[in-house]
């Protein structure tokens, strides 16, 4: 089910990662506490965090998106997981472009610099993203900018510009055929040809296979 929402979800995963390399317990990359979310940032809580020494890191999408590719009735479907009674399978209908904006925000440059430069460095080796559903978000860099505009504030940001390309899906709940009876029963030497006791008499008796398709983008 990927939508921008879970497209920025993976970017803050990637970023903590890059933030964090040996794990939150550990010290991070800029050597002070950074915090990672999808969003703009709370002007008040940016500022009383930076002056304390933190280092916000926000994941927010552009206005706008473009279709890149449809695949309504051609795509093929993939079996996702499967646990012996029922699976999940997933179908691509379109892929689209949403482009993001990643933003250091610290309170001085000797804050911001270091941190965004090892941001920067981790998400140039990173090419795919995996979303919550299990399909592949394709990213490129675009560009970067510097803003020292709110230096009054205590407040120095640096921008990091990707574009994401991710998938719409379709989604099909499989549920497995788990028991066949078949039973036959013949009656022969009926002597009136009319009998309806006569001939054969199948039954098959199967648990259907139930099918739920989620359409998501």
């Amino acid at each position: 089910m990927a939508d921008i929402t879970e497209v920025g979800q993976a970017l803050v995963a990637a970023i903590a990662q890059a933030a964090y390399p040996n794990g939150t317990t550990q010290a991070s990359v800029g050597n002070c506490p950074i915090l990672v979310y999808q969003g703009w940032p709370n002007p008040q809580q940016l500022e009383a965090d930076v002056r304390a020494g933190k280092v916000h890191i926000s994941v927010f999408p552009r206005p706008g998106d473009r279709v890149t590719s449809v695949m309504a009735g051609d795509g093929d479907w993939q079996e996702q997981s499967n646990d012996g009674t029922q699976g999940v399978s997933i179908c691509e209908v379109r892929r689209q472009t949403r482009n993001f904006q990643i933003t250091v925000w610290a309170s001085c440059f000797d804050r911001r610099d270091p941190v965004a430069k090892a941001i920067d460095s981790a998400l140039a080796t990173v090419t795919r993203l995996t979303l919550a559903d299990g399909s592949q978000g394709v990213m490129t860099y675009l560009n970067s900018t510097q803003d020292d505009d709110q230096q009054k504030q205590g407040i120095y940001r640096r921008d990091l510009f990707y574009a994401v390309n991710y998938p719409t899906t379709q989604t099909e709940t499989d549920y497995a055929i788990k028991e066949i009876d078949l039973s036959v029963r013949r009656v022969v030497d009926a002597t009136d040809p009319n009998s309806a006791a006569l001939g054969s008499k199948v039954t098959v008796a199967l648990t259907a296979t139930s099918v739920s398709t989620t359409i998501t983008s």
